[in-house]
């Protein structure tokens, strides 16, 4: 797999990439990045979390199609990947590699080629430590024996872009 990184908004980066119910759970909240992509989405990022279809917990992936509606953009990518991260409290290196394995795995199973991950800026993590941390998720996260199973089912993503916010 190969791994880059480039400073560039993240719906910049998106384009031609393939990237449950009501909980009482407090909603996720989005970074301002992870905001203004979703404006540049129609706002199906912020409708799946007012719906409860996402909770943003450790692990919870969903799919999205933004452009299955009429007032989503041409330019916004065929389909975005959502992976939680979990409580803000809790979020380490370690916490990041799990999001870009369950990410690397999910898009495995979807059929998607590439992936464009949003380094989030975290408090005592600096940007070149959580990519390099997520880097290492995708990595780790794509790796199965498969030796003995049938090809063609679940190919993992040839690509993946860190998007690193310029600022």
């Amino acid at each position: 797999m190969q791994v880059s990184v480039r400073s560039m908004a993240l719906h910049a980066a998106t384009r031609g990439r393939k990237a449950g119910g009501k909980s009482d759970r407090p909603r996720p909240t989005l970074a301002p990045s992870v905001r203004a992509f979703d404006r540049a989405l129609g706002g199906a990022i912020g409708d799946v979390i007012a719906r409860g279809d996402f909770t943003g917990a450790a692990g919870d992936t969903l799919i999205l199609y933004p452009n299955a509606g009429a007032s989503r953009s041409k330019a916004a990518p065929a389909r975005v990947l959502l992976v939680g991260m979990g409580a803000a409290k809790e979020l380490d290196r370690n916490a990041l590699r799990r999001m870009a394995g369950a990410a690397v795995r999910r898009a495995a199973g979807s059929s998607i080629g590439s992936l464009a991950i949003a380094v989030p800026k975290l408090r005592g993590i600096g940007p070149a430590e959580a990519a390099q941390a997520i880097a290492e998720g995708l990595v780790l996260g794509s790796y199965r024996f498969d030796q003995y199973k049938a090809r063609g089912n679940g190919e993992m993503p040839r690509r993946a872009t860190l998007v690193v916010e310029p600022g």
